[in-house]
């Protein structure tokens, strides 16, 4: 889950035990002033899991989104000692602009976000099997450090039927496919996400924003991510509702014009290679950087095209491959299928024979779920990979 990623990154605030009928943003502070999270049967005890699933310097928005979210926390009230946070933290180490190493920003002369963030789960630690872990209160199956220091924490985090709402903040594009058809009215959650089960999601505060200083080379936050922290900044928080958020945040994000946020896959070769001295050393790499880029992507393209030809046929392919389900129904049938460490998945056959999806690829796990859908056997895709991938061009 820390591997480098651009869009398709999972990067979650996960809120547990949250009150039902809840009248703010984040927990409330109790009436003693102590920050404690109450405890009482109406209310609950409130947890909060804060993920970011990727790492790097072209990634830095992730990670800062969820130091924020960690400060906003803090500020209704809820302790460290509630708070989990999974981030690769590689970032804070890398100077950005005029802001000092060990800082990080949110935004364009934002305060710092970074001091106080608890380090939870960090650098390999930051991986699907801890997260889950700690979700369903498996110590056993926790891996590392983490497992022995922070046994705690998660014996309070355990799923059960007492948790009275659990709350899902999801930055990722096609994030909402993560939850369509799969939440009943019975299950108590509430999902919000940055973008639905087909559109992507956008970076903010990115190089050519006019707010943004010429010497930032990424952006600092992501659109949606941003837009409900800082209303969250300036609302109180005992006040602001779940409904009322989402319907503010929705036409924040809905109207914000293109040319405001970014699509953030190639923005830091671009960068590199525009701020880059002509003729320099720097200039020649960022172009070999840039151009191994471009023909990864044709090979990634090429690959994935000519494997659904050969599993459906050319005139079907393309139709089956990028299949939409109608809204409310699954995504997946056959997780056993699609997740990517079972041996036999689709994923990791392609990867076996046709070389590394990527951040790049991340697009087309619909492809892959669909192939699972259609109910293709490890043999049919293994056949298909190495027909596909042993005759693919040199790009």
């Amino acid at each position: 889950m820390a591997n480098h990623g651009y869009c398709g990154v999972l990067l979650s605030l996960t809120l547990l035990s949250l009150a039902i009928h809840g009248s703010f943003c984040f927990p409330e502070i109790n009436g003693d002033n102590k920050g404690s999270p109450r405890t009482t049967t109406d209310k609950g005890k409130r947890w909060a899991v804060l993920v970011a699933g990727s790492s790097g310097y072209d990634n830095y928005r992730h990670q800062a989104d969820i130091c924020h979210a960690y400060q906003i926390l803090k500020k209704g009230g809820l302790k460290d000692e509630n708070i989990i946070v999974f981030m690769y933290d590689d970032i804070a180490c890398v100077q950005l602009g005029k802001s000092s190493k060990g800082v990080i920003i949110n935004k364009p002369n934002g305060h710092d976000v970074y001091k106080g963030v608890p380090k939870d789960y960090t650098g390999d630690h930051v991986n699907a099997r801890n997260l889950y872990a700690v979700i369903l209160g498996d110590k056993s199956a926790l891996m590392g450090c983490p497992a022995i220091m922070f046994m705690r924490k998660i014996s309070y985090v355990y799923y059960r039927r007492s948790m009275l709402l659990k709350v899902f903040y999801i930055e990722a594009c096609e994030a909402g496919s993560m939850f369509e058809g799969l939440l009943s009215s019975n299950l108590n959650i509430y999902a919000t996400t940055a973008s639905n089960s087909e559109e992507s999601s956008y970076g903010t505060y990115c190089p050519g924003d006019p707010s943004v200083p010429d010497e930032f080379d990424t952006c600092l936050g992501d659109l949606y991510s941003i837009s409900w922290m800082e209303a969250c900044d300036i609302s109180d928080l005992h006040k602001e509702t779940l409904e009322n958020q989402y319907e503010r945040i929705f036409l924040i994000v809905a109207i914000l014009p293109p040319a405001i946020s970014l699509h953030p896959r190639s923005q830091g070769l671009l960068t590199n290679l525009q701020r880059a001295p002509t003729g320099s050393q720097e200039k020649q790499g960022a172009q070999k950087q840039l151009l191994r880029e471009i023909a990864h992507r044709k090979n990634v393209d090429y690959s994935i095209t000519k494997l659904g030809e050969a599993l459906f046929g050319h005139e079907k392919s393309s139709n089956v491959l990028m299949n939409v389900r109608p809204q409310g129904q699954p995504v997946v049938d056959n997780w056993d299928c699609f997740k990517n460490f079972v041996s036999s998945s689709p994923l990791n056959i392609y990867e076996k024979y046709c070389g590394h999806l990527s951040a790049y690829g991340m697009k087309y796990t619909r492809a892959i779920a669909n192939i699972c859908n259609a109910g293709i056997t490890a043999e049919k895709m293994v056949a298909a990979s190495d027909q596909t991938c042993a005759n693919k061009p040199n790009v």
